[in-house]
């Protein structure tokens, strides 16, 4: 006779992919959104952990803060200003996870079309790009097989053997915990690796070494030798 049931195996499995990709953001997203003029407040999908990149006809829109604001002397509060144009701002302060608030208030409606928000189409469309939680229950929000299997049983020994009654081994639970917590920081090794194309914008772009190198005018420029 199993130590532990199906469905109490199933649910710690479920748990523990909810809270390896909430300690280590590893499933990224992009979809777009239906823009209707003169509506700033938008509704996000469940499930979303935090913004990345918010796009507004491949333009970027910057993310609101008060203190920066304030630091910057930026003399406008999107949560009451009534201008209309194109958005370059928007804020979730005050309306939770679950809504983005536009500034301007958009003047255009923009349709909703995830069909070409990786490529061809990102010109058109309002795109958020983002880090999201997984759903066990689908199919489509989920941490790949071989990183899943690998990584969840150590939550699952670890849950399971701590928990009271005849199976409890608090010296297993531990040593499944070590494992895991080791294998998470490893996850983060390879994210934090993993190539992006971002470049530091308050200082020379500089490739290749550590220094700008001299200036140097071209040839044509040089002493003329008679």
């Amino acid at each position: 006779m199993p130590i532990w049931d199906d469905a109490y195996i199933i649910d710690l499995a479920n748990r523990g992919e909810i809270e390896l990709t909430t300690d280590v953001p590893c499933i990224f997203d992009r979809f777009s959104l239906d823009i209707v003029s003169g509506t700033s407040t938008y509704s996000l999908p469940e499930g979303l952990l935090s913004i990345s990149r918010v796009t507004w006809k491949g333009d970027k829109v910057w993310p609101f803060e008060q203190r920066s604001a304030i630091i910057g002397n930026l003399n406008i509060d999107p949560l009451t200003e009534t201008i209309t144009g194109t958005p370059y701002l928007y804020l979730q302060h005050n309306y939770g996870f679950d809504k983005i608030h536009f500034w301007p208030v958009p003047d255009e409606s923009i349709g909703l079309d995830d069909s070409g928000i990786w490529g061809a189409d990102i010109s058109n469309r309002v795109i958020i790009s983002c880090w999201r939680i997984a759903d066990p229950t689908g199919t489509e929000f989920r941490l790949p097989d071989f990183i899943r299997r690998r990584l969840i049983k150590y939550y699952i020994n670890t849950k399971s053997y701590g928990k009271e009654g005849p199976s409890q081994d608090t010296d297993a639970s531990d040593y499944f915990k070590q494992k895991y917590q080791f294998s998470i920081e490893q996850l983060r090794l390879v994210k934090a690796s993993l190539p992006k194309s971002i470049v530091n914008e308050m200082q020379p772009q500089v490739f290749g070494g550590r220094f700008i190198a001299r200036p140097r005018l071209p040839i044509n420029f040089g002493k003329v030798v008679e």
